[in-house]
């Protein structure tokens, strides 16, 4: 997979066009047969690295932090771009499996006492 590293999605929506726009052939096979977690090959390294999914201030990840009332975590911001992703090429609904993932994320916080939307020790 070859993402365009001059155009960076400025919401999660563009971000899965993004990744569906680079997917090749060898790329569907590989997501067809695996499980997500074993995801960690080139185009997700890739967005990790190239999107700025660590800065809270691109419009990527405020769109994020908007849409699903996370603080903006950039490994929630991954995880819930590529959930969404996977669910896509694989035919399934991708905002009920993004929706999935940030409630995932939401009870990881809390149960580690952080307000999920804030990111602060309650």
């Amino acid at each position: 997979m070859n993402i365009d590293q001059d155009s960076v999605p400025t919401t999660v929506d563009e971000a899965i066009e993004a990744l569906m726009k680079a997917l090749t052939p060898q790329d569907r096979e590989f997501i067809l047969n695996h499980d997500a977690v074993t995801s960690h090959f080139g185009f997700n390294r890739s967005m990790r690295n190239n999107w700025s999914v660590w800065d809270t201030q691109t419009p990527l990840v405020q769109d994020f932090i908007k849409r699903f009332k996370l603080f903006g975590h950039g490994d929630d911001v991954y995880g819930i771009i590529n959930r969404g992703f996977w669910a896509k090429v694989r035919g399934n609904d991708p905002q009920q499996a993004m929706l999935d993932e940030a409630e995932s994320y939401r009870q990881h916080w809390a149960r580690a006492g952080l307000n999920p939307e804030t990111g602060k020790h309650e």
